[in-house]
Order: C-alpha cells, then structure tokens, then sequence
C-alpha cells in the first residue's frame, strides 16, 4: 500500500528534476534509498499516477525519474551531459580510470574539479551552453543537486550515482567503435 508522507516526498523530488537512486550516501555509506525502496514496492501505482498525469516514467532497478517528452532532451540534460563529458575528458587526460568517480573510497575532489576548471575548453563549453564559468557551482547545481553525483560529505568528494553510471555505460560502446576505426 502506498505511503501517502512518502508519496508527496517522491512526487516532490521528482518534480523538481531530481532522480531517485536506489542508494544514497549517509555518513559516507552508501545505504538504501527509502523513496526508491517505496516507489518498487508500489511501482505499478507510481507508475500509473505519473504516466495519467502526462509524465514518462522512467525506472530500472537502479533510479527512477520522470520526463515530459523523452524526444527532446532538456536544457538541463544537455548540460548534465556536457559536465559528465568534460569530468570524462579530465580523468581521461590525467591518466585516471572512470573508477575513480565509481567508488566510495575514492570519488571527484575539489582539486579534480579545479583541474576540470583549467582545461582549455572548459570556459568556452560552459558559457557556450549557458552556464556561466564556474564549473563547480555548475556540478553542484546540476550533478549533485539532481543525484547525478551523490555528495560525500565529510571528505567533499562526489561519486556517480546510478544514472551517472549508464551515462558513461551507453558511451562506451561508441569509444569502442571509434577505436576499433582508428586501429584498420
């Protein structure tokens, strides 16, 4: 049966843009989502209120989110995805493996991010996309605020949460590809 406290909690996270993981950070522990572990337990209802409401409902059993039209990404897509790429581009240029954002003992520092800062093409991509220059408060405001990253908040570290993870998943074959091209 349906929460009706933790129902208004989920129907605000999601309507604010927010992605709901299956896991969350809690003195520095990922341990279980108590909005996400609700939506699975009632997820034909969830998905039924959105879904009549107009809303696509998107879950797998790692997050859950929702879209008006999945044919035309938004604003906030685009510049979560050019955030992920430029984290991509940092790790990839100074030799770290996309582990380094994937586990808890590690994470994104704010050196990482000042590193991310002073790539070349960083400005340019950022004021290109309407985001200002300050890359952190970017991250922050996008990445973690939306769940993307998940704060660590005693070292000020962030780690992918689930749906950053698919992100770099569905990239991976179209790197693969590239590189299998370049090889003939």
């Amino acid at each position: 049966m349906v929460n009706l406290q933790t129902s208004e909690q989920i129907f605000n996270t999601l309507m604010n843009g927010r992605i709901i993981n299956r896991e969350k950070i809690d003195n520095d522990v990922l341990v279980p989502e108590p909005l996400f572990t609700e939506i699975m337990d009632n997820l034909e209802a969830y998905q039924k209120q959105y879904e009549m409401s107009g809303f696509k409902f998107i879950h797998s059993g790692d997050y859950v989110y929702i879209t008006e039209d999945e044919k035309n990404k938004t604003d906030i897509a685009m510049k979560a995805q050019i955030l992920l790429l430029l984290i991509s581009k940092y790790l990839n240029n100074n030799n770290f493996s996309l582990q380094k954002i994937k586990h808890l003992n590690v994470g994104l520092s704010r050196s990482d991010i000042l590193g991310i800062r002073n790539m070349q093409e960083t400005a340019e991509l950022l004021t290109r996309a309407g985001m200002g220059d300050d890359v952190y408060v970017q991250i922050k405001n996008i990445l973690v605020e939306r769940n993307i990253l998940l704060e660590k908040t005693s070292s000020e570290s962030y780690i992918l949460s689930a749906i950053g993870e698919k992100f770099f998943d569905e990239l991976q074959p179209l790197y693969l590809d590239t590189t299998e091209t370049s090889e003939i």
